[in-house]
């Protein structure tokens, strides 16, 4: 099998990369949202109309997690990643050339498919060339780089409306684009030639001198085993419900802090530029409590009780204050953002030697979107008749669920940890 990578240089150079990727993949999905408000003004559209481009990347971006993740698997992570973003950059650049909503849906909705082609691959790709301190390392890089993406998003929003127009965005966000495709494709190549082509690897166990392939004939590792002996029923819940929470506060906090507090368009982006920032941080905190308990859905359920409590702080002060308001929003989508590196990033990987990294990591991302999905539809409608408290009171009733079956999964998760304690792989531990 491929080995993986153990100069200094060459992790940090293939980290840099992931990074570069994922920042790009924020830095051209993001910006539609970030500029949400401005392209209801300056359109003239109602902000469910306005909002349906986002649905349907989300829904479309879901899809092309499920499909891409199973791909991801079997084909070249680099000419996936480049491919997506090729696209991606593309559809940039057509959003910004045309004012019809019905066309900027569709875009929009390729766009999600673009996206799609870009986490699988690259989880299969950090996992395949790094050792898991290296590979740690480069997940919290990664969550940064997705959050500073999410800053240069609502900081170039606010100066493009200001300076020029919404416009202006989708042009600097295509450019840059296609500059990183052109990084991408070259360095990637120098780095980890042998894991471009290959379909991916089963490993060697390290007890017995077999492969993991014997093992798995005594105990297949199909989709069904993965579903039964596996709390992964309850991680696609767990995706649903966070996406819900984070992708709708970090949506909609524009528009709720305009509403509520009477700030203007650009200041309210600006504002909400607070939440990524917060997670950059709030990120390392989740990988410090994930290296101390050991367990992704234990670990989740730590910051779903986090969230649930900032969710009742958050009820009585959503009309009254600014600050409260915002410091405890930005504490929940901090504890999203933990969550969500341990569902696609962490625990992905424990699944690296049975050969579907991508495909787990793509389906739980694709839950993920599904509730980015809903959350920006539905609340769209939610807020516009019955308010911004029933907002957050559903926020809240959200964060009770995702409470409950990060709970209820972490018996089954630490048995699946443990292969020996496992009933369904005493036998394959055996092999």
């Amino acid at each position: 099998m491929p080995q993986k990578l153990t100069d200094k240089h060459k992790i940090l150079l293939f980290t840099s990369l992931c990074c570069l990727v994922y920042f790009t993949s924020y830095l051209t999905r993001l910006n539609y949202t970030a500029a949400l408000s401005e392209i209801c003004d300056a359109l003239h559209i109602d902000r469910q109309a306005a909002s349906l481009p986002i649905t349907g990347c989300f829904i479309i971006y879901g899809i092309g997690q499920f499909i891409c993740g199973i791909l991801g698997d079997k084909i070249s992570p680099r000419n996936m990643i480049f491919g997506g973003l090729l696209l991606s950059s593309v559809c940039n650049v057509s959003v910004a050339l045309t004012s019809s909503i019905a066309v900027l849906t569709g875009l929009w909705c390729v766009n999600g498919f673009a996206q799609s082609m870009i986490w699988p691959p690259l989880v299969r790709i950090m996992a395949s060339s790094l050792h898991d301190k290296a590979y740690q390392t480069c997940c919290i890089a990664v969550a940064g780089a997705s959050s500073s993406g999410t800053i240069l998003v609502y900081f170039l929003v606010p100066i493009c409306v200001s300076v020029f127009e919404w416009r202006t965005v989708f042009i600097f966000s295509a450019a840059f684009g296609f500059i990183v495709c052109i990084l991408w494709f070259i360095f990637i190549t120098r780095l980890c030639g042998p894991l471009l082509t290959a379909k991916a690897p089963v490993l060697q166990t390290e007890a017995a001198g077999t492969t993991d392939a014997k093992a798995a004939e005594a105990a297949p590792m199909t989709f069904k085993f993965i579903a039964v002996q596996t709390p992964f029923l309850f991680m696609l819940a767990t995706g649903v419900f966070h996406g819900i929470i984070r992708d709708g506060i970090t949506t909609w906090m524009p528009v709720y802090i305009g509403e509520n507090f009477g700030l203007s368009n650009s200041l309210s982006i600006l504002t909400t530029a607070i939440l990524p920032a917060f997670s950059i941080i709030s990120v390392a905190l989740a990988s410090k409590l994930l290296e101390k308990l050991k367990n992704e859905m234990l670990s989740a359920t730590v910051l779903f009780s986090c969230a649930l409590t900032a969710c009742l702080v958050l009820l009585p002060f959503q009309a009254t204050s600014a600050p409260v308001s915002i410091t405890m929003m930005t504490l929940i989508t901090g504890c999203m953002h933990g969550i969500n590196l341990f569902i696609i990033s962490h625990a992905p990987r424990r699944f690296e030697k049975y050969g579907k990294v991508a495909a787990v990591s793509g389906i739980l991302n694709a839950a993920t979107y599904i509730g980015s999905a809903l959350s920006t539809y539905v609340i769209a409608g939610i807020s516009e008749k019955f308010g911004w408290y029933t907002t957050i009171l559903c926020w809240t009733l959200l964060a009770v669920a995702g409470l409950l079956v990060c709970i209820l999964s972490i018996k089954k998760w630490s048995q699946f940890l443990q292969e020996k304690k496992h009933p369904a792989l005493k036998k394959h531990a055996a092999a």
